[in-house]
């Protein structure tokens, strides 16, 4: 065996992250409804009309019931809402492996960015898409890591207002606000489906400045810049604004 042919056996293989496209596929879905109405009688109020009397109902002008009851027939139209919700699930089978060229160098596209961005503002006053959002990630997003530095953990509609007004408990500065403010909002895009590596990374460098109690840093700001870009649809390599 050559040196070269020993050094290509002795090589470690690297494994890179693949691929994952997306493919369609029209499914037609039927639903048959049924709707039962139900009549259910409530408590009966009974109250006495005027006082005693020593007539007869009859000459009052009542009607006698022969069998003791009194049956009225009320009708009531109803409206009924039904929600029908139409999923799938999918299962995917491996199918053929075709082999292409091979490179002698990395020769793979970088992972695309995907969605589009929405701002600050529109998460501010869209209340009921953040709440959505807050509940897709459990319920909880952290700013920061736990209790650590100058971190804030929002889980409440009270907690993402008090971010986007920049209010948040121990917040050092102004420039902090604005860190929580966009952090927050880049966290919301995510879930919302924008993406791209570079957001995760400045994320990660925002997580991690949060949870060191240093005061004033002019680090704040230069963070917070680069994700309002993001957020803005105006960070290079990353989805545009919606």
């Amino acid at each position: 065996m050559t040196e070269e042919n020993k050094n290509i056996a002795n090589a470690q293989e690297v494994l890179l992250p693949g691929c994952t496209p997306t493919v369609s596929a029209e499914v037609c879905v039927e639903a048959d409804v049924t709707v039962t109405p139900t009549v259910v009688p409530g408590r009966p109020i009974v109250n006495c009309v005027g006082t005693p009397s020593l007539t007869r109902c009859r000459a009052l002008g009542y009607t006698p019931s022969p069998t003791g009851t009194c049956t009225f027939t009320f009708s009531q139209v109803l409206c009924v809402n039904i929600p029908v919700t139409f999923d799938a699930n999918a299962t995917a089978q491996r199918g053929v492996v075709a082999c292409g060229l091979a490179s002698p160098a990395p020769n793979c596209q970088e992972e695309p960015s995907t969605g589009c961005t929405l701002t600050r503002g529109m998460f501010q006053t869209n209340t009921e898409l953040t709440l959505q959002l807050l509940a897709l990630a459990g319920g909880t997003i952290v700013l920061g890591s736990g209790n650590l530095g100058f971190s804030f953990t929002v889980d409440s509609a009270a907690d993402v207002t008090a971010v986007f007004t920049n209010a948040v408990p121990g917040s050092p500065s102004p420039q902090y606000n604005q860190l929580y403010a966009q952090l927050l909002t880049a966290n919301l895009n995510i879930l919302n489906g924008a993406s791209c590596p570079e957001v995760l990374v400045l994320i990660a460098q925002a997580n991690l400045f949060l949870t060191n109690p240093v005061e004033d840093s002019p680090e704040a700001s230069d963070i917070q810049e680069q994700l309002a870009l993001f957020n803005e649809g105006n960070l290079t390599g990353c989805p545009g604004h919606c």
